[in-house]
């Protein structure tokens, strides 16, 4: 049997997203792990697991490099701006 989610495992889900989202209108680039968890109060094995259970669900992508975690909405962003300009 597959194991529940508690409300603890899902409000950590959600603030490693808030952390991500806020990180990146600040810095205009993505947290590490150790900054993520740093900035969560979590181990980074935790803060790894919770990004993987993020991208899974589809809250998060992650692209090659360092600092490759993405918010889908810049993808679609940037969708929209090459369409504006006609590369679409």
């Amino acid at each position: 049997e597959p194991t529940r989610l508690t409300p603890e495992m899902s409000s950590r889900r959600v603030q490693v997203l808030d952390f991500v989202r806020d990180y990146i209108a600040r810095h205009n680039e993505a947290p590490s792990l150790g900054e993520i968890a740093s900035g969560c109060g979590i181990s980074r094995a935790r803060a790894h697991q919770l990004v993987r259970a993020l991208i899974r669900q589809g809250q998060l992508m992650r692209r090659r490099g360092m600092r490759g975690l993405m918010l889908p909405t810049a993808i679609e962003d940037a969708k929209r701006q090459l369409r504006e300009a006609g590369y679409m």
